[in-house]
């Protein structure tokens, strides 16, 4: 396990950065947009307590479902890009003329990170 983590430190690290902002974004900002926005400053605290409805723990578990359906799909494919990028770097120098195709190869496992977004923007809304 430890050789396969360095093996693929820096599709690990990109995955991780991108949970991590993923699960900051859904617990920060849409918290607030589901209870109602930021406190205003204005208001007196126990005023915009009553206004707000409190957030529930189903709004959270859709936030974490979300989170996961675009994190687990950003880490599949940084494992598959450093792979197909690894091989098409390698035909490259055997092959210059294979440019296009190799760019063409590295794009379609994107499509799983757009799908994911979709699917996270399904569950949220």
């Amino acid at each position: 396990m430890i050789r396969w983590i360095g093996k693929h430190a820096v599709a690990l690290n990109f995955s991780v950065v991108a949970v991590g902002l993923i699960l900051l974004a859904s617990s920060s900002t849409w918290a607030h947009a589901a209870a109602g926005g930021p406190p205003s400053p204005d208001a007196p605290p126990s005023a915009s307590a009553k206004e707000k409805p409190p957030l529930t723990w189903q709004d959270s578990v859709k936030m974490f479902a979300a989170a996961l359906a675009i994190g687990l799909t950003a880490f599949a494919t940084a494992i598959t890009q450093s792979r197909i990028g690894s091989a098409g770097v390698g035909a490259l120098a055997e092959n210059p003329k294979l440019f296009g195709n190799i760019l063409v190869y590295l794009v379609i496992p994107e499509t799983m990170v757009i799908l994911g977004f979709v699917i996270a923007a399904l569950i949220l809304f």
